[in-house]
């Protein structure tokens, strides 16, 4: 419902506009609960009526969740197949939680978590390293900032909604890890983007950089 993002072009958001009409209209009959992957998408009208709690998953609470998930389908298992797979699979998908279990979910066809493959991945790559590569030749042939803010909301599946995980990814591509000032602004926008309450501003912030620093000649 974000339509493209609340604030990257100052437009109207009807749907939100509706949702919050609706909200108003029942709210002595129901309680709405929403989720979203970035809060600065959703208009303030909407979460001034709502208590905000951002959840956050480590690597741990993943884990723990990948074994959770096993026993609770009664998948048998054990816990070198279980290692092998985090090492495989989860840890190059982390933060794409819905990834992780998709490819669980390619090993457990027969009720035993079994090796049956490696990681399903874009071109051998995990999701947000597929995408920053495809996010950084973008920002090189000069695309408009605007387009790639855009497009870093469309995509956020692929990088959790985590913001400093993109930027990481970003400096692994060549062409980002070549240039000493796109490092150094990524070590910057990444630094602030962990103070701060705005990240996905620090992001556009960044994005203009980048793209400066790709297509100086």
């Amino acid at each position: 419902m974000s339509g493209g993002g609340v604030k990257d072009t100052g437009g109207t958001n009807s749907a939100q506009k509706a949702l919050r009409s609706l909200i108003e209209m029942f709210q002595k009959e129901c309680r709405f609960v929403l989720t979203c992957n970035s809060s600065n998408h959703i208009l303030k009208a909407i979460t001034s009526r709502c208590p905000l709690y951002e959840l956050k998953f480590d690597k741990k609470a993943v884990g723990a969740y990948v074994k959770e998930l096993l026993e609770r389908h009664g998948v048998e298992y054990d816990n070198d197949t279980l290692v092998k797979f985090w090492k495989m699979c989860a840890m190059k998908l982390f933060p794409d939680i819905r990834g992780i279990v998709n490819n669980l979910q390619a090993w457990c066809t027969t009720g035993k978590l079994v090796e049956t493959q490696d990681c399903v991945m874009q071109n051998g790559k995990s999701p947000v390293d597929a995408f920053a590569e495809e996010l950084a030749a973008r920002a090189a042939k000069g695309e408009p900032v605007m387009a790639l803010r855009r497009l870093v909301s469309d995509r956020m599946s692929s990088f959790g909604g985590e913001y400093q995980e993109l930027v990481g990814a970003l400096c692994r591509v060549p062409q980002v890890a070549n240039s000493p000032k796109a490092v150094v602004a990524a070590a910057t926008y990444a630094h602030r983007m962990s103070q701060v309450s705005d990240p996905e501003l620090q992001m556009f912030a960044f994005l203009y950089t980048l793209k400066s620093v790709l297509t100086a000649k």
